[in-house]
C-alpha cells in the first residue's frame, strides 16, 4: 500500500509540474508582444529607409539572408552596413506585410517565422517567408540576423503560401 501511495504522489506532483510549464505566463505575452513590436518597427523603418532606425533595431553584428528560388546562386550574405546601405540607395519604394506569425521565445533568445507579401512601387512583386532571430539585452528586443526566400509573384500562389494569403489576412500596422 504504501508503494501505492507514493507512486499515486509522485505521478500527481509530475502532473502539477506539466500542467504549471503549460500555463503561459504574462512575461511569455509582454515579450511576444514587444518581439512583434520590434518586427513592426523593422519593417516600418524599411518602408521609410530610416537607416538609423534600422541600427537601433538590428545589432551591430547583425546580418541578413537572402535565399533565392531558382537562380544560380542559391543565397546572399549581407552585413548590416551592407544591408542599410543598400536600402538607403534604393531606388524603389518596398512594403512589406507578414501573415501568420509564430513567435518562440526562451528565456532571452526568439525567433519570428511568418509569410510575408512585398510590394515595390504600391504593387505586389512576390512572397516569401521571413526568419528573424532575436535577443533580448539588458534594455529590449533586438534583431540578430533575418532570413528571408525570394519567391517571385506568379509561384507564390503554388508554392507554400496559405490559400487566403493575398487578402493580406495579418498586417502589422500598415
Amino acid at each position: 500500500m504504501k508503494q501505492f501511495i507514493k507512486a499515486a504522489c509522485l505521478a500527481i506532483t509530475l502532473l502539477a509540474v506539466a500542467l504549471l510549464a503549460a500555463v503561459p505566463t504574462q512575461a511569455t505575452e509582454t515579450d511576444e508582444a514587444a518581439v512583434l513590436a520590434v518586427i513592426s518597427g523593422f519593417f516600418k523603418a524599411m518602408e521609410a529607409k530610416d537607416t538609423t532606425r534600422i541600427r537601433e533595431i538590428m545589432l551591430p553584428e547583425s546580418h541578413t539572408l537572402r535565399v533565392i528560388d531558382g537562380s544560380d546562386k542559391p543565397y546572399a550574405i549581407s552585413d548590416l552596413d551592407k544591408y542599410v546601405n543598400g536600402l538607403a540607395t534604393a531606388k524603389v519604394k518596398f512594403q512589406e506585410r507578414i501573415i501568420y506569425p509564430e513567435i518562440k521565445i526562451n528565456g532571452r533568445l526568439g525567433y519570428v517565422w511568418t509569410f510575408f507579401q512585398i510590394f515595390i512601387d504600391d504593387s505586389f512583386a512576390g512572397c516569401g517567408i521571413n526568419l528573424f532571430n532575436m535577443v533580448k539585452n539588458k534594455e529590449a528586443w533586438r534583431m540578430a540576423s533575418g532570413t528571408y526566400s525570394v519567391i517571385p509573384r506568379d509561384k507564390c500562389a503554388s508554392y507554400y503560401a496559405p490559400t487566403d494569403w493575398q487578402d493580406g489576412i495579418y498586417i502589422i500596422e500598415k
